[in-house]
């Protein structure tokens, strides 16, 4: 029962400290914490402002002579390495560039050559003869003129545009304006079908051929003339 008569006796005693700390320093404690936080915020700003405009004004126009020294230095020394190196790397590259471009130019005219001579001896029947060829070129320029004008003038469509006028001169069939690519598309399988159809009967019925052909130019410029007036009324 000794033995534990200390400990009785030191409770009381850690109750009575506790209960100080609590009402006297705790309090105080507090109080400093409170002050010290208002110096801080209150004098560090002013220090730090203080500081940075000394440095700028002691500082800054030392850095700027610096930077100038500097930047000169490197013009100056580094300007003429720089120059050489270019010089001798320019003279040492571009006649190796030039003779690779002489050397591409060759080559690709050469097989150009072989490519056309190739062309000349395969080609079909029917394209060797220079009035077909003729109308198939020109049938193809109609074509290519119909896509890019439909392309220019596709912004200034309305939404909704008159693809079909009856005989009276009335729009029968509307649609969006998307849809008026249907025309070069039509004659362009046209121009392909007549294309295939007289070259196979070119040596056996080469006026039905010549028929087919000049039908493709005659379909292609109906199509020019259709979307010319579809662009000026609705323009």
């Amino acid at each position: 029962m000794a033995e534990h008569q200390p400990s009785k006796n030191r409770e009381p005693r850690v109750e009575v400290h506790a209960h100080w700390l609590r009402e006297r320093v705790s309090p105080a404690l507090r109080r400093w914490q409170r002050v010290a936080r208002v110096l801080l915020r209150r004098r560090l700003p002013r220090a730090a402002r203080t500081a940075r405009r000394h440095a700028s004004q002691r500082l800054g126009p030392a850095l700027r002579r610096w930077q100038r020294v500097a930047r000169v230095t490197v013009r100056r020394r580094l300007g003429r390495p720089a120059k050489q190196w270019l010089a001798t790397t320019y003279a040492e590259v571009a006649p190796r560039v030039r003779r690779a471009t002489r050397q591409a130019w060759e080559e690709g005219r050469t097989l150009a050559g072989h490519a056309w001579a190739l062309w000349q001896a395969h080609r079909p029947a029917f394209l060797r003869n220079q009035a077909v060829t003729r109308l198939l070129v020109t049938a193809l320029g109609l074509n290519i003129a119909v896509w890019a004008w439909l392309a220019l003038a596709y912004s200034s469509l309305p939404p909704l545009v008159p693809l079909h006028f009856d005989a009276a001169g009335n729009p029968d069939r509307i649609a969006p304006r998307q849809d008026v690519f249907t025309l070069p598309v039509i004659g362009l399988v046209i121009l392909l079908l007549n294309t295939a159809l007289g070259g196979a009967l070119y040596r056996r019925l080469p006026f039905a051929s010549h028929m087919l052909f000049g039908g493709s130019v005659v379909v292609q410029s109906l199509l020019l003339i259709t979307v010319w007036q579809l662009v000026s009324r609705v323009g």
